[in-house]
């Protein structure tokens, strides 16, 4: 491998998940990634150097009379 690469090793990925619950029981149940830190809004799983983390998806709402997206 050349040694010119952009990136040694990815430290870090993060999820935006619509259903934190089942997205939460996955990783930890059927990919049995150990959880490292977890709140109502975030997750984070680490495995092999690399930081999984998952927080909810928002939903985006547009405005018509000016066409400005808001996550809320």
């Amino acid at each position: 491998m050349s040694e010119d690469r952009l990136f040694k090793k990815v430290g870090a990925v993060i999820l935006l998940v619509s259903d934190m619950e089942k997205s939460v029981k996955f990783y930890r149940d059927v990919l049995r990634l150990p959880i490292k830190s977890q709140s109502e809004e975030w997750t984070e799983f680490f495995n092999s150097g690399t930081v999984i983390a998952l927080h909810p998806r928002r939903k985006a709402i547009v405005n018509p009379g000016i066409g400005v997206c808001k996550a809320h």
